[in-house]
C-alpha cells in the first residue's frame, strides 16, 4: 500500500482496510477521518497483492464513509473507483450517497447487471455488461461536467455524454458502498477494496495506476505521492508502448 495520498491532488477518500480497529479503519486519503463497516461486515482477503478488503453478506452489509466537506456542493470533476468482487448478480450500489430523502446524489453501480451512473432520476448507461462472479474486478468511473468515462481493470471501455453537467453533493449524508443507505436489507454480496473518491480528472494512466499494487503511472510524474517518480518502470529512450509522450517500456 502506498503512503497517505497528496492533500488536494490524491483521492479525498482512500480506503485499503489493511488495518480495523473494531468496526473502522483509517481513511488514507488527504480527507482524513475513519471509514465505518456496517452491518455485519468483516476484514477479509483481498485482490491478490492489496492485502485486505472486506466482505460483505448481501443482506445488510456496507461500508459507510463520512460526509466530507471537500465534496459538498457542485462538483464539475469526480473520479470514483473500487475493486468489486460479486457472489450473486443484482443491483449494487459501488459507491454511492443520497439525499437527505431518497434520491440518488450519486449511484455508481450496476442496474440489470450493466454499470450506470444514476444522479437523481437521470440515468445513465456505459453499456458495458457486467457479469462476473467470484472474481475480483477493478471498476471506476470518471465524471467531468461533459462526459463520462467508464473503466474495468483499469482500460477504458466506455465514454457516454453527461446529460446532467456537475454533480451536486448535499451536505446532510455520507458516502456507502455496498448499499444505499444504512437501513436498506438488500446489499451487495460479496467484497469490495480500496475505495476511492477524487474531486479531479483523472488521465486514463492514473485510473490504471489505481489496479497496480504500487499505485503508480508512467507518466513521468510521482502519481502515488510517495517522493519517487515512475517507480517500477523500465526507462527507455523515447515512447514505445504506444501513443504516448512517456519514455516508459511498460505503461499506458
Amino acid at each position: 500500500t502506498a503512503s497517505t495520498r497528496c492533500t488536494g491532488d490524491g483521492p479525498v477518500v482512500w480506503g485499503p482496510f489493511e488495518t480495523l480497529t473494531g468496526i473502522k479503519s483509517s481513511n488514507l486519503g488527504w480527507g482524513g477521518s475513519n471509514i465505518f463497516m456496517g452491518g455485519g461486515a468483516t476484514q477479509g482477503d483481498g485482490p491478490a497483492g492489496f492485502g485486505k478488503g472486506i466482505l460483505l453478506d448481501g443482506s445488510n452489509d456496507y461500508v459507510q464513509m463520512e460526509n466530507y466537506s471537500d465534496l459538498q456542493g457542485s462538483q464539475p470533476n469526480l473520479a470514483l473507483a473500487l475493486w468489486v468482487k460479486r457472489s450473486s448478480l443484482g443491483d449494487h450500489c459501488f459507491i454511492c450517497k443520497k439525499s437527505p430523502g431518497t434520491t440518488d446524489e450519486v449511484y455508481f453501480g450496476t442496474l440489470n447487471d450493466q454499470i450506470v451512473l444514476k444522479r437523481g432520476t437521470s440515468i445513465i448507461n456505459s453499456g458495458i455488461q457486467f457479469t462476473q462472479l467470484n472474481q475480483w474486478t477493478h471498476v471506476a468511473i470518471q465524471i467531468t461536467a461533459a462526459e463520462l468515462h467508464f473503466y474495468v481493470n483499469g482500460v477504458r471501455y466506455s465514454k457516454v455524454s453527461n446529460t446532467g453537467g456537475s454533480t451536486s453533493i448535499g451536505v446532510s449524508t455520507p458516502w456507502l458502498s455496498g448499499a444505499t443507505s444504512k437501513n436498506t436489507t438488500t446489499t451487495l454480496h460479496g467484497a469490495v477494496d480500496e475505495i476511492q473518491i477524487w474531486k479531479k480528472s483523472l488521465t486514463e494512466s492514473q485510473i490504471n495506476a489505481e489496479t497496480r499494487q504500487s499505485h503508480e503511472a508512467c507518466d513521468n510524474s510521482d502519481t502515488n505521492c510517495n517522493g519517487q517518480t515512475d517507480e517500477g518502470f523500465t526507462k527507455s529512450s523515447g515512447a514505445c508502448d504506444g501513443a504516448d509522450a512517456d519514455t516508459c517500456q511498460q505503461g499506458s
